[in-house]
């Protein structure tokens, strides 16, 4: 993540001037449940579940989805949505995806979990993701995942050139443009083309790819790249590039240096992807809504027939004047 100031103005610059002072540990801030929406969504930390890094088991940031679990037991969400890397369904045999699992059935949701390639939406990258979503147990309804959009047999993927092909050349300032190529870097293809998606937009600027207009690398050896053309033809793509690939409406403004704009774009979940989830649930919800809707209104049905039925019955029972004298 950006410093915690970093995000809470760009979250307040961009979006909602209202919301309370983010800089302020959740631990330490009283959530008021009757305020809130009954829906959670939450991106775990993902440094110690990401297959590039130490990966180390013991990493304190692995236990966060305790929180997780706090926060459900305070707000008593219908739904939640979690995000993370792919890693935390295969990195150390997938105990913490297990656990997760394990806490979220026990607090009373039925839980779904998916790995989604965010190109399958409309994001113009690829960009694979744990998504977690739990619903209530006590609600009717079931959760699936939205279908895939774009694809073989589908709309065409969203490519490099429809996200930025029309973009000016960056200023200095806005990309990292040291001569730092270091052999992690190198060890693989860091340039997509302009009829492809992106590569997965990372959080640090050493390891962004590589803008389409460069020329190509080419394979060098095992685990090895090299430039096809000279080094300073080569760049990587802007923050602002990165956050067209990453479906953030240029309205959206980053706050803070440059390390800091490349972490807050690219550990976010892209808008696009988190809105198709947003989007299958609120269906979700609408059809629990009009299914109960149905019943109770069937239900109201059946006690109005059953009282017009008592009331014939007592008229037609009931003795008349005649017969009373």
């Amino acid at each position: 993540m950006g410093k915690i100031s970093d995000i809470y103005t760009s979250y307040k610059r961009s979006l909602d001037k209202s919301q309370q002072d983010y800089e302020r540990s959740i631990k330490n801030r009283a959530i008021n449940a009757e305020k809130l929406y009954k829906d959670f969504f939450k991106g775990l930390t993902c440094q110690g579940f990401s297959l590039v890094g130490k990966r180390n088991e013991n990493d304190k940031r692995n236990l966060l989805y305790r929180e997780i679990f706090r926060c459900l037991k305070l707000v008593d969400p219908k739904y939640f949505v979690i995000e993370n890397v792919k890693g935390l369904a295969h990195l150390y045999n997938g105990k913490f995806l297990r656990r997760m699992l394990s806490g979220f059935s026990r607090l009373g949701y039925k839980v779904q979990w998916k790995n989604i390639d965010a190109k399958v939406y409309g994001v113009p990258q690829h960009r694979e993701r744990i998504i977690i979503v739990g619903v209530k147990k006590n609600l009717k309804v079931n959760y699936e995942f939205p279908p895939a959009e774009y694809g073989p047999g589908l709309k065409p993927y969203n490519t490099l050139r429809d996200a930025i092909g029309e973009m000016d050349k960056p200023a200095k300032d806005d990309h990292y443009n040291k001569d730092d190529w270091p052999f992690f870097y190198m060890s693989r293809n860091r340039r997509a083309g302009w009829d492809s998606v992106s590569f997965t937009i990372q959080s640090y600027g050493r390891h962004i790819p590589i803008h389409p207009s460069c020329p190509p690398m080419v394979r060098a050896g095992k685990d090895k790249f090299k430039f096809a053309g000279k080094k300073k033809m080569y760049r990587r793509l802007s923050t602002r590039e990165c956050a067209r690939i990453q479906t953030f409406p240029d309205s959206f403004q980053f706050v803070g240096g440059l390390k800091s704009r490349y972490r807050l774009i690219g550990n976010a979940v892209p808008p696009l992807f988190a809105r198709k989830i947003a989007e299958s649930i609120k269906t979700m919800e609408l059809s629990r809504f009009n299914k109960d809707a149905a019943e109770m209104s069937a239900s109201r049905q059946y006690i109005i027939r059953q009282k017009v039925a008592l009331m014939v019955q007592r008229k037609q029972t009931r003795p008349s004047v005649a017969q009373g004298i």
